[in-house]
């Protein structure tokens, strides 16, 4: 069943438990309005057409004292006596219709033999008779008729009322439980209601708990829950289709895992084959390094006695370019002697010299080169 008929069959509960109340409400509320009319239909009309025929027959009673004693009243005084016990009798018949009461039927039925018999004998005794009087009641046995009745009327009258206290403690007591069943069917109602309310509630909040839950889990990356698949209803339906959601998403995580792994160790082998070629790398340059730094240290090495050979061989030449100024001088000193020598010979030649000076220039000169020498 869908969640809309669940909602529909829920609300329809309350409503049937709603309308109980209110139909037992009604029910009572008619109850109550017709025992307000029965109560003024009944018991109080009847109160009152029997205080009517007590009040009627106590006056005709009076009436027919004085018309007895007096025995020369008015012709039309029977007549009087005889609408005032009749309309006291018919007010009697009300109070037999309105009240549904055996004690009251049984007091009516003895006043009106009573009244019927007590106005026969008046009536005997005011009217006179066609063929002459033969036999007349006693007056005292016409008032005691009369006392009679007025007693059985007055009987009338406290069972009537009597009838009525009876009548309106039946309707309290009617009244006060229907307030009760009221309210407790009110209550009964409430809680009820309540009860469905929160089952239903219960069993939607449920779910959809539950399918909260494994969202969030499946979203944090754990499919291990375990979703039932029982329910017929739309939130069955979610659940399902969280679980397909759920196996979906199992399977391709699982395959991101692997996937992941294989690059894991596609990395791992890249990783060791990058280290081995670095090894061999640095091993092959360390080895050409080493060669390298060895031949430059024997380079060094003879580049260093080269240094010292050539720095001998800059002292030496240094030595020899002293030797070399130091003849060179000692040269250039020979060649002035040389060639004041070719001036003297020359002036000998041409006859303008002092044989003494020139000589004497001549031997300066030669001893000047030998000691450069």
């Amino acid at each position: 069943m869908s969640i809309q008929y669940k909602l529909i069959l829920v609300f329809g509960i309350v409503i049937g438990f709603a309308g109980c109340v209110a139909a037992y409400a009604v029910n009572a509320i008619s109850n109550s309005s017709e025992l307000v009319v029965r109560m003024y239909d009944e018991p109080l009309m009847g109160i009152n057409e029997a205080r009517s025929a007590h009040a009627g027959l106590i006056g005709a009673n009076g009436l027919m004292r004085r018309a007895i004693a007096v025995r020369e009243s008015p012709a039309n005084t029977a007549d009087e006596l005889e609408r005032t016990i009749l309309s006291a009798l018919e007010d009697l018949k009300i109070v037999r219709e309105r009240v549904h009461n055996d004690g009251v039927h049984s007091a009516l039925d003895k006043v009106d033999v009573a009244a019927r018999a007590w106005l026969k004998s008046g009536l005997a005794i005011l009217r006179a008779q066609p063929g002459g009087v033969i036999e007349l009641p006693m007056t005292s046995v016409v008032a005691k008729l009369g006392d009679a009745v007025v007693a059985g009327v007055d009987d009338v009258v406290e069972l009537t009322a009597a009838y009525g206290f009876d009548f309106r403690q039946q309707a309290e007591a009617a009244t006060r439980t229907a307030r009760r069943d009221m309210i407790g069917l009110s209550i009964g109602t409430g809680v009820l209601s309540l009860i469905v309310a929160l089952t239903f509630a219960y069993s939607l909040a449920k779910p959809i708990r539950l399918a909260t839950a494994i969202a969030e889990h499946v979203a944090s990356g754990d499919f291990t829950d375990k979703i039932p698949l029982t329910r017929r209803d739309d939130l069955g339906r979610l659940l399902r289709s969280l679980a397909t959601m759920q196996v979906s998403l199992k399977a391709r995580a699982a395959e991101q895992a692997e996937s992941l792994a294989a690059k894991e160790r596609m990395h791992a082998e890249q990783e060791q084959l990058r280290r081995e070629v670095t090894a061999s790398l640095a091993a092959a340059f360390e080895e050409k390094v080493g060669k390298l730094v060895l031949g430059i240290e024997s380079a060094a090495t003879q580049l260093e006695a080269t240094a010292h050979s050539m720095s001998s061989t800059a002292e030496q030449t240094n030595q020899q370019a002293a030797i070399v100024a130091d003849n060179a001088e000692k040269a250039t000193t020979n060649v002035d002697a040389v060639s004041g020598g070719d001036r003297a010979v020359s002036g000998v030649r041409s006859g303008n010299f002092f044989p003494g000076e020139k000589f004497h220039g001549i031997g300066q000169s030669g001893r000047r080169g030998r000691a450069t020498s």
